[in-house]
């Protein structure tokens, strides 16, 4: 049970990052069509490459909750990692040629690293749990308050910066809970 809610949280900080990357992307764009795209674009493909590889992965690991717990605070780390790797992408396309391409090639190759991470998680927790489709679920409402709440309140009301903040907080939380989840639980 501990596993899905964090399961939970996780789909929720992943909107939030998503949310707040695509509000950063709109200044670097100045069209938020191509922010969207290049958000939808990097995430997805994230989370497919990220779901094969833990796919493949599987048969060696022994202990999915704590390989999840390491994904989850590697994805809070890299995800704020990616305010500064904006800024510095932001300075070599400049060097080399301010395009549209550039700039969409760069901002893709800093949000693959968090949402390959993410696409990780879900074969890693499927593996742990009894009920793979309340799994799914509830990642998928912890996603769509993620979105709302980020949307709506959170880059309003306490900016971007700690938007990703409190997003990593909770993937670290949820990172710690798990492997100390899974050592106790010896799963």
């Amino acid at each position: 049970m501990i596993l899905l809610f964090l399961f939970f949280l996780s789909g929720f900080s992943g909107l939030v990052y998503q949310v707040s990357w695509l509000r950063l992307l709109a200044l670097v764009f100045g069209v938020t069509v191509y922010s969207a795209t290049t958000v939808l674009a990097s995430f997805m493909s994230g989370l497919a490459i990220g779901s094969f590889v833990a796919d493949k992965l599987m048969p060696k690991i022994k202990r999915p909750g704590l390989w999840f717990g390491i994904i989850e605070m590697l994805i809070g780390v890299t995800a704020l990692f990616t305010l500064q790797a904006f800024q510095f992408s932001e300075r070599i396309y400049m060097l080399i040629q301010p395009t549209l391409f550039s700039q969409f090639i760069l901002s893709f190759i800093v949000l693959l690293i968090p949402t390959t991470l993410m696409g990780a998680s879900l074969p890693l927790v499927i593996k742990s749990v009894r009920n793979p489709s309340l799994a799914y679920a509830l990642n998928t409402t912890g996603a769509i308050i993620g979105a709302a709440l980020t949307g709506f309140y959170l880059i309003g009301n306490v900016g971007i910066q700690v938007s990703f903040l409190l997003a990593a907080f909770i993937n670290l939380f949820a990172g710690v809970t798990a492997i100390w989840w899974t050592i106790k639980s010896k799963n």
